[in-house]
C-alpha cells in the first residue's frame, strides 16, 4: 500500500494497463503479417503449379506431325486420285475402299481419336472413320457430309503439307446443333497432295481433349504440393470456361452451349489481370488467389488459359479461425482491465469528489469553505492550493464591489452616448425615405425607357421597309447594265457595276436583317409548321454554300445519323443554318474544315455546326447573341458583317420553343448547337 501512497504511483499504475493496448495492437500486427505471408506462400505455389499443369496439359493435347502426314501419304489415297483422274471408276472405287480399310485400322489402333476424315478441296467428305465410345467404323455414304462451310476448313485449306492445322478447342457439331454426348474436340489437318504435287483436299483428325483434361484433376496431381480445396480452370481468351470442376459450367462460350458461365462474372476483380496476355499470379482481395499460365496444343492453334487458385475466403480459413481466437482473448482482456480501472478510480477519486463538493459551495457563493483532505500525496497538496485560491478570492470580491461602484457612474456616460444614438437612427430612417422615392422615379424612367426602346424598333422598321423599296428597281437597272442591255460597258464601267451590285447585295442583306431583327423584337413574324426532314434541308444549304468562292479550301462534313422528321418552319430553320454556316465559313482559314451533326436527345433534335476556325476570346462569348455585336473593331473590319446573324438565329430558335448555345476556344474554333422539340404542337 505504500507504493500507493503517491498519486504519481497510481498514475504509473494504469499506465501500466494501459500498455495492453499497444500489446493488442502487436497482436493485430502480427496477425496481419502472418496472413500477409500465407497469402504470398499461396500465390508462388500456384503460380508454379499452374505452370506444371499447363505444361502437363500441353504435352498431352500435341500431336506429332508424323501422325497426321501418314494418312495424307496413304498409298491406296494416292492410287484412288490416279485412277480418278483416269475416269476408271472401278479401279478408283476398289482403291477408295482399301484407302477406308487403312484409315479404320488406324483409328482401330488410336483410340484417342473420334473421327478420321478424308475431305476434298471442296468440303465434300470422302472417307469418314466414326470412333466414339471405342468403335471404329466405316460412315456410310449417307452419313458423309459437306464440310465447307465449316471453320476449320476454311482455316485450315491452305495451310500446305508443312504447316499442320490445329483447331480451337470446341465440340462436336450436327446439322447446326451440339451433338451428345458433349466431346470437347481439337481438329488437326494437312493439306494431302497427289504424286504430282496437285492440292487434293486435307486429312483431319479430331482428338478427344476432354479426356486429357479429366486427368488433370488434383486427386492425380496431389502429390505435387497443391493445396486442399484448390481448383483447376482453362478458359478461352474472351473468358469462358473450356474446363472446370463443375461440369455444368464448362463449354459456356457463346460458340458452344451458350451457358454463359465466364471468368469475368465469377471472378470480376481477378479476371482483367489473367486475361491481359501475360502468365503470372495475383491476389484478388475477397476474389481468388491464382496462378495462371498460358499455351496451345499446337502451331496455329487458339492461346488457352490455365488458372490454378483457390477462392480468397477458403485460403484465409485458417488465419480467420485464428483471428477469431485472437480477438476473444483480446476482448476478455480488456474487460478484465475495464474493471481493474474502475476499482482503482473508485478509490483514487474519493479525495477528488470531496474537492468537487467544496468547489461546488463556493460557486454557489459560499467563500467560507475549506478543504480537508490529508492524503499525503499531490491531492492534498492540491487541496492546499485551493484553500489558498478561496483566500484570494476573498479578497478579489472586495476589488470587485468597488469596482462595481466606478461602472455605476460610466454607466451614465453611457446613457448620453445612447440619446445620441437614437437622434442618428432618426436621420437615417429620413435618408431611407429619400431612397425609397429615388427608387421609385428610377422605375419610371424604366417604364419611359422600355417605350424608347419600342419606338427604336419600329423605327428601325418602317426604315428598313422605305430603304428595301428602291433597291430593287436599283437592282435590276445594274443588272441590265451588266448584261449590256444599255450597251457595251467598258471595263471600268463594268467593274464599277460590279462593285455597285455588291455593296447592293450587301444593303439588302442589312435592311432583311434589320427587317428580321424588328419583326422579331415586336413579336411581328410569321411561323408556317410543317414535317421537315432535316437532312435534305442540311444538304441543300451545303451544296448551295460550297458553290461559294470563300468555301473553296473548306472541307464541309455532313455527319449521317438516323433522325426523325420533325415538326417546325423550313425556311427560319434554313435561315438560321445558312448564317450559321456564312459565320463558319467567314472565320475558317483555307485547309480547315466545317462538320455538320444531327442527333436525338429525348424528345429533341440536337443540330450542331463546329468549325475549326479563329474562335472567340471566352470573355467575349456571353456577348455574341446581342444585337450589332462584333467582337472587336479589327475583325469587323476584316471579316465585314452586320453583328445581327446570331441575334437573328437566337430569336428565331425561342421562337421555334428550342435553345441554342455557343462554344469557342481562340484560335481553336467555334461550336454553335440548337435544339427543336421534334413533335412541338402549336
Amino acid at each position: 500500500m505504500r507504493l500507493l501512497s503517491k498519486f504519481s504511483n497510481r498514475i504509473v499504475l494504469v499506465f501500466f494497463i494501459a500498455t495492453l493496448i499497444p500489446i493488442i495492437l502487436i497482436s493485430l500486427y502480427g496477425l496481419n503479417i502472418a496472413k500477409q505471408q500465407m497469402l504470398d506462400s499461396l500465390k508462388l505455389d500456384f503460380e508454379e503449379n499452374s505452370l506444371f499443369v499447363a505444361e502437363t496439359v500441353e504435352t498431352r493435347l500435341s500431336i506429332d506431325e508424323e501422325i497426321i502426314n501418314y494418312l495424307s501419304e496413304d498409298t491406296h489415297l494416292m492410287e484412288y486420285f490416279i485412277a480418278s483422274d483416269l475416269n476408271n471408276s472401278g479401279l478408283a472405287d476398289s482403291e477408295l475402299a482399301e484407302s477406308k480399310r487403312d484409315f479404320l485400322e488406324y483409328a482401330q489402333s488410336h483410340p484417342m481419336f473420334n473421327q478420321i476424315r478424308f475431305i476434298d478441296k471442296q468440303g465434300m467428305e470422302i472417307i469418314a472413320i466414326k470412333a466414339l465410345d471405342h468403335e471404329a467404323r466405316i460412315a456410310e455414304d449417307y452419313e458423309l457430309q459437306d464440310k465447307s462451310y465449316a471453320y476449320f476448313f476454311k482455316d485450315a485449306i491452305g495451310c500446305g503439307r508443312l504447316h499442320p492445322y490445329v483447331s480451337k478447342m470446341d465440340l462436336e457439331r450436327f446439322n447446326g446443333g451440339v451433338k451428345e454426348p458433349h466431346v470437347l474436340t481439337l481438329r488437326y489437318s494437312s493439306c494431302v497432295f497427289d504424286n504430282e504435287k496437285n492440292h487434293r483436299g486435307m486429312a483431319v483428325l479430331n482428338f478427344n481433349a476432354g479426356k486429357i483434361l479429366d486427368l488433370i484433376s488434383y486427386k492425380q496431381l496431389s502429390y505435387h504440393n497443391l493445396k486442399p480445396g484448390a481448383i483447376t480452370m482453362i478458359v478461352d481468351q474472351d473468358g469462358y470456361y473450356i474446363y472446370h470442376p463443375n461440369e455444368s459450367k464448362r463449354f459456356g462460350g457463346p460458340s458452344n452451349l451458350n451457358t454463359g458461365y465466364n471468368l469475368k462474372k465469377d471472378y470480376p476483380l481477378a479476371s482483367k489481370e489473367v486475361l491481359s496476355g501475360q502468365s503470372g499470379s495475383l491476389i484478388a482481395v475477397n476474389n481468388i488467389i491464382a496462378g495462371y499460365y498460358r499455351f496451345n496444343p499446337g502451331p496455329g492453334s487458339s492461346e488457352y488459359i490455365l488458372i490454378l487458385g483457390q477462392e480468397y475466403d477458403a485460403a484465409l480459413a485458417p488465419i480467420v479461425h485464428i483471428q477469431k481466437v485472437t480477438m476473444i482473448v483480446i476482448g476478455l482482456i480488456i474487460v478484465f482491465s475495464l474493471f481493474s480501472s474502475i476499482m482503482l478510480a473508485r478509490k483514487f477519486t474519493a479525495p477528488i469528489k470531496d474537492l468537487v463538493l467544496c468547489a461546488n459551495k463556493v460557486a454557489a457563493g459560499n467563500l467560507n469553505v475549506q478543504a480537508d483532505i490529508r492524503t499525503n500525496d499531490e491531492i492534498q497538496e492540491f487541496a492546499n492550493v485551493f484553500n489558498t485560491m478561496i483566500l484570494n478570492v476573498k479578497e478579489r470580491a472586495k476589488e470587485i464591489i468597488s469596482k462595481t461602484q466606478e461602472l455605476e457612474s460610466s454607466k451614465k456616460e453611457i446613457q448620453v452616448s445612447r440619446d445620441k444614438l437614437e437622434k442618428n437612427l432618426a436621420r437615417i430612417q429620413t435618408s431611407r425615405k429619400a431612397l425609397l422615392n429615388i427608387m421609385e422615379d428610377m422605375g419610371a424612367a424604366n417604364i419611359e425607357l422600355k417605350s424608347l426602346d419600342k419606338a427604336k424598333d419600329e423605327f428601325l422598321s418602317i426604315v428598313s421597309h422605305e430603304l428595301k423599296t428602291p433597291i430593287t428597281p436599283m437592282k435590276t437597272y445594274i443588272d441590265m447594265l451588266i448584261d449590256g442591255d444599255f450597251g457595251k460597258l467598258t471595263s471600268k464601267q463594268m467593274g464599277s457595276s460590279r462593285m455597285i451590285k455588291r455593296n447592293l447585295n450587301r444593303l439588302q442583306m442589312l435592311i432583311d436583317d434589320l427587317l428580321d431583327i424588328t419583326r422579331l423584337a415586336t413579336g411581328r413574324i410569321r411561323l408556317i409548321y410543317e414535317k421537315v426532314n432535316i437532312y435534305k434541308l442540311i444538304n441543300r444549304i451545303v451544296h448551295d454554300k460550297s458553290k461559294d468562292p470563300k468555301a473553296k479550301n473548306i472541307k464541309i462534313l455532313v455527319e449521317k445519323g438516323r433522325i426523325p422528321l420533325v415538326n417546325t418552319d423550313p425556311s427560319r430553320i434554313e435561315q438560321v443554318l445558312s448564317n450559321l454556316l456564312d459565320n463558319a465559313i467567314k472565320f475558317t482559314p483555307a485547309g480547315g474544315s466545317i462538320t455538320i451533326s444531327v442527333k436525338c436527345k429525348g424528345k429533341s433534335l440536337v443540330i450542331t455546326v463546329k468549325d475549326t476556325g479563329i474562335g472567340i476570346n471566352k470573355k467575349n462569348i456571353h456577348h455574341v447573341f446581342e444585337k450589332f455585336f462584333q467582337v472587336d473593331s479589327g475583325l469587323s473590319r476584316k471579316y465585314g458583317g452586320t453583328g445581327l446573324g446570331l441575334a437573328i438565329c437566337e430569336g428565331i430558335i425561342k421562337l421555334l420553343h428550342g435553345n441554342i448555345n455557343v462554344d469557342s476556344e481562340f484560335g481553336k474554333g467555334t461550336t454553335v448547337s440548337f435544339s427543336l422539340p421534334v413533335k412541338y404542337k402549336r
